[in-house]
């Protein structure tokens, strides 16, 4: 930073946190069954980050709904398209009940 302090981390949890809320916003009902995370780069409180999840499978079950399987992902998003860095890499397991 400019004043020569360093400039604040994000947990890493607080990041991964963002995937449950992309599941339960988006999919009202779904059960967030499990998450694995890999963090690559520090994310900082000033970053603008995106939270990406890409369905890779879904299991249908018996009478009892489906289990979808995505990989999830964050991006810091600087103005500046050269300085995107992949911050989190992981899977999910999402189970939809109704479905």
């Amino acid at each position: 930073q400019e004043d020569g302090k360093p400039e604040a981390v994000v947990h890493g949890m607080l990041i991964g946190s963002l995937f449950s809320s992309i599941f339960g916003t988006l999919i009202p009902g779904s059960v967030y069954r499990s998450q694995n995370l890999v963090f690559r780069a520090p994310v900082f409180a000033s970053e603008p980050i995106l939270g990406r999840v890409e369905i890779m499978d879904i299991k249908k079950l018996r009478g009892r709904g489906s289990l979808v399987t995505c990989d999830t992902t964050v991006v810091s998003y600087p103005d500046d398209e050269a300085l995107v860095k992949t911050c989190v890499e992981g899977k999910a397991e999402v189970w939809l009940p109704g479905i």
